[in-house]
């Protein structure tokens, strides 16, 4: 029963199994025929563009057959002619012009012709028709492979002559391809020989496959003359072709297509009709019928996109053909006349008239005697062609031309201007120039790189760093033999690793100086790039960052020893104290050493306002004050928190206008912000406020120096608004920002944000701590919010102030002060003596100087005359100090003459010397001004130490 019933139900499916099978074969063969006429319409449609392109090319020279030059038979004309039409038409290598007497060849200086008799123009000849050549390959391969397109030029006596254009088979590659070709498929053109004309398969306009024959399947195909066909490709792969033949050109087009589009569904389908029975019947039928209309929405969908292709490559050859050169040309006969000028000369030069006919010099009067002249003169004489940049001043602008003579024995002129590339040129020597100067100016060590790492330029610190040996070491890689041997390969492996990844070079190592000694440097570099975002230059430097170095290593031991056991804490404290003690002694020692030479500064700063008398040069002198003044306030940062901590500061407190301070603080730094291409604003404020007004400056100055050094794009802002009884003063910026984990720390000592290796070209990290130190000490409040990337707001409240009667200033020093007054200069530096000594007599005084106690007594026993005030240094030579000379000179006349103290000591042992003896202080550098204020208080009786002390602050 079972066998009966399976035998039913497999004589039952048998049929439907079968019938399922045949079905699927006609539709595999269905397929293949849609299939078929898909890759034909392909076919018709490559044909079509192929004639399209040949036909563009013969009417071009049929219209050229009608020109005068070809029907008078001037072949020199053609000449002229020809070259010019080489120049519009970048396809075309050459025009050949036969006759009876022989061709004449006009080529590009590139392009090889083929031997005469490669073409077959007598057959043009014979039958008056046009002829397309089969393809034209150099033996050599040295130009690119050609096809000729021969027209012929109708007589009198029939075909007179014949005009040949060689034109690149890249033009057939290129019509191919702005048709479109469907991924995966090839385009194939035979000429008549059976070689290959153009292929889409190459993007190479000399493709080696040009001029050879196909797969011999193919030939064995088109020998069948069948239009659809299997066979090989040259890449191996199987493909189904369809040909189509060109009447015009005599060429066969071939489209193959994948064979595996067709014969992968025909085993697929195959494989489940045969191992899924009734069910897999079931399936493909419906896959059949599925398939068949997602392929025919498919074949749609290929037909339009074919279509809209062709318009599109319609469009393209039209614009093409109407696209003109971008070069100004014009030409002129051997008597100068203009015989030729295209629509951009004449717009550009003429005024968009058309000058032909007319002489060049008579149309540009003022080119006679210029490099114009010149040089197109040279091309007619000498015959030989010209390139040369010109400024041609009644259109005021500079032109790049070529020039090269014509067959005719005239000049043909192609130009442009280039007026905006000269001065972007002389813009960017300019720039160079700037650079160099700049880099020869720094105290730090310039260098330039090329792209690959190859050092071309380092400045003179260099060479005074290495010795005078080393003037021509350094370029190149050569830099690193003078790179501790321990930090080269680190060196290199940092520089290579900015250069591969394009960032920025930040690498510490120690450098050979030119007495053998070592010293740690800072190498920073930064890559510039072009608007393609490529490298084209490196700019570095190398910052000594020995003594930081040295410094921060002492720091280091010291919180090291402070994590050691409780055993070892009083050692470790002791040599912290030790530490700060060798600090506080460089800090004074450098601090002495760098106030002396700029207490120099300002004294001749003064002394030159008697010479200048042009306003210009008062506003540069003034510029001059207020850097000094700016620099004044960096060195004295350094020493402002150590003398807050120690309760040295008494605040001044009394009623007066902001404005006054915030104009104050505005004219220090609303330039410094310009240069940087900051927006810079105050808000106008008329409140008045009650604090010191020089310690309240120096917050302000302090939050304006972090806010420009933090900010390189956007503004700076100054805004003033009432908080009840207070003036809430914020300093907005936008810059760089302050993430929520720095925010706590920015007040302390020595902190950064963004600034982990120390960089002193960044600051010490001094600015926010005084600022915070100050608040306490006057009481007033300061807060900062913060977002970073966009920029912070720094705030301080003050309390308001009333409104008070003009304080009257005090007395400015200048001419006749000193009224005839004797003064004493005590100095063991000669350029700060020089200086006050100029000073004061500008002002008035009688000057006596002197580099020690000893000669100041012997030239005032001398002069036999008490003298009305002393200035002196307090450290000078010998381990004297300058309270000795001034005591000895008040015993040696009996008299409490006044004293002052100028000087770059800050340590303890100066003020309590100085107060013991009634002696004011006024600390290097010290401005003319507060130089004059104290001189004119102690020599009014109010001598003393408030108002002389602390001149570091109050400045």
């Amino acid at each position: 029963m079972r066998f009966r019933l399976f035998s039913l139900i497999l004589a039952t499916a048998l049929p439907l199994v079968i019938f399922a099978a045949a079905m699927v074969v006609l539709f595999e063969k269905e397929q293949a025929r849609s299939f078929a006429g898909v890759i034909e319409q392909a076919t018709g449609a490559a044909q079509r563009a192929v004639e399209a392109r040949i036909d563009t090319i013969r009417i071009a020279l049929e219209a050229l057959t009608t020109s005068d030059p070809l029907a008078a038979g001037d072949q020199e004309a053609f000449a002229g002619q020809a070259q010019r039409l080489l120049a519009l038409q970048p396809d075309w290598m050459a025009l050949e012009l036969a006759g009876p007497d022989g061709p004449t060849r006009i080529a590009r200086e590139d392009y090889r012709l083929p031997d005469e008799g490669a073409v077959d123009t007598q057959t043009v000849f014979t039958y008056g028709e046009p002829q397309v050549s089969g393809i034209l390959v150099d033996p050599e391969r040295r130009s690119e492979p050609v096809v000729a397109v021969s027209v012929p030029l109708l007589g009198s006596q029939g075909v007179e002559r014949v005009l040949t254009a060689y034109v690149r088979a890249w033009t057939v590659n290129r019509a191919l391809r702005d048709q479109g070709v469907i991924p995966g498929w090839q385009i194939v053109v035979i000429d008549a020989d059976g070689r290959l004309v153009a292929r889409t398969l190459s993007d190479d306009p000399m493709d080696p496959a040009l001029g050879a024959r196909p797969d011999p399947s193919v030939a064995e195909g088109l020998g069948r003359n069948e239009n659809f066909f299997f066979a090989h490709a040259l890449t191996g792969e199987d493909v189904y072709t369809a040909v189509a033949s060109s009447a015009t050109t005599g060429w066969t087009v071939l489209v193959a297509a994948p064979a595996a589009l067709i014969q992968k569904p025909l085993w697929r389908n195959m494989a489940a009709v045969i191992g899924g029975g009734l069910l897999a019947l079931t399936l493909a039928v419906t896959f059949g019928w599925s398939l068949t209309r997602a392929y025919r929405r498919q074949q749609a969908a290929e037909q339009r996109a074919l279509q809209l292709e062709a318009a599109r490559a319609a469009e393209q050859r039209t614009v093409a053909i109407l696209e003109s050169t971008t070069d100004c040309v014009y030409e002129v006969d051997r008597t100068w006349c203009i015989t030729f000028i295209n629509h951009r000369a004449r717009d550009l030069i003429a005024g968009g008239q058309d000058v032909t006919g007319r002489s060049l010099w008579n149309v540009f009067l003022e080119a006679e005697a210029t490099a114009f002249w010149e040089q197109l003169h040279k091309v007619a004489a000498e015959r030989t062609p010209v390139e040369f940049e010109a400024f041609y001043a009644p259109l005021r602008a500079w032109y790049a031309v070529r020039a090269f003579p014509s067959e005719e024995g005239g000049v043909a002129v192609y130009f442009q201007d280039v007026t905006e590339r000269r001065q972007a040129r002389e813009a960017l020597a300019e720039s160079e120039r700037r650079y160099r100067f700049m880099a020869e100016s720094i105290p730090q060590i310039v260098w330039t790189a090329e792209p690959d790492g190859n050092v071309d330029y380092l400045n003179s610190r260099w060479t005074d760093y290495i010795g005078a040996d080393g003037a021509e070491a350094g370029t190149g890689w050569s830099w690193s033999a003078f790179v501790h041997p321990d930090d080269v390969p680190e060196a290199l492996a940092e520089w290579e690793e900015a250069r591969a990844a394009g960032r920025a070079l930040d690498v510490e190592f120690r450098l050979r100086r030119r007495d053998g000694s070592y010293r740690w440097h800072l190498a920073r570099a930064l890559p510039l790039h072009d608007t393609k975002g490529r490298i084209v230059k490196w700019f570095g430097s190398m910052t000594d960052i020995h003594d930081q170095k040295l410094y921060e290593e002492t720091l280091r031991a010291a919180r090291d020893d402070a994590e050691h056991a409780k055993a070892e804490a009083e050692e470790a404290r002791a040599e912290a104290e030790r530490a700060n003690l060798a600090k506080s002694k460089f800090l004074a020692a450098a601090s002495h050493d760098l106030r002396q030479p700029m207490q120099s500064l300002f004294l001749f700063a003064e002394s030159l306002e008697r010479y200048i008398v042009d306003q210009r040069g008062r506003e540069r002198l003034l510029h001059l004050r207020r850097g000094l003044d700016a620099l004044k306030g960096l060195l004295d940062s350094l020493l402002d928190v150590s003398r807050l901590d120690a309760g040295l500061i008494e605040p001044v407190i009394e009623d007066f206008p902001i404005r006054q301070v915030l104009d104050q603080v505005g004219d220090a730094y609303a330039q410094v912000a310009a240069a940087k291409g900051l927006a810079f604003e105050i808000e106008p404020c008329d409140a008045y406020v009650r604090s010191d007004p020089t310690l309240l400056g120096r917050m302000l100055r302090n939050l304006l120096e972090n806010a420009v050094r933090y900010t390189e794009r956007g503004r700076i802002k100054v805004v003033c608004t009432r908080a009840g009884e207070h003036l809430r003063v914020e300093v907005h910026d936008t810059g760089i920002g302050i993430s929520a984990e720095h925010l706590r720390h920015i007040w302390e000592e020595f902190y950064q944000v963004g600034n982990p290796e120390r960089d002193r070209n960044q600051g010490l990290g001094l600015g926010l701590a005084i600022v915070q130190r100050l608040s306490t000490l006057l009481g007033h409040k300061v807060d900062v919010r913060s977002v970073k990337g966009e920029g912070s707001v720094f705030s301080l409240e003050v309390p308001l102030g009333k409104a008070a009667g003009a304080v009257p200033k005090p007395p400015a020093a200048g001419p006749g002060q000193g009224a005839g007054r004797l003064a004493v200069l005590v100095d063991d530096d000669a350029i700060v003596l020089l200086g006050l000594e100029t000073m004061l007599e500008d002002w008035g005084y009688e000057v006596l100087a002197a580099g020690s106690t000893e000669q100041a007594l012997a030239n005032l026993e001398a002069k036999g005359q008490r003298p009305d005030v002393v200035l002196a240094d307090y450290r000078l030579r010998e381990h004297r100090v300058g309270t000795e000379a001034i005591v000895k000179i008040r015993e040696r006349f009996g008299a409490k003459i006044p004293g002052i103290l100028v000087t770059g000591e800050t340590g303890p042992e100066c003020a309590r010397d100085a107060m013991r003896h009634d002696i004011a202080i006024a600390y290097k550098p010290v401005t003319p001004d507060q130089l004059g204020n104290v001189l004119e208080r102690l020599l009014a009786g109010r001598h003393g130490l408030e108002g002389a002390a602390n001149l570091d602050l109050r400045s």
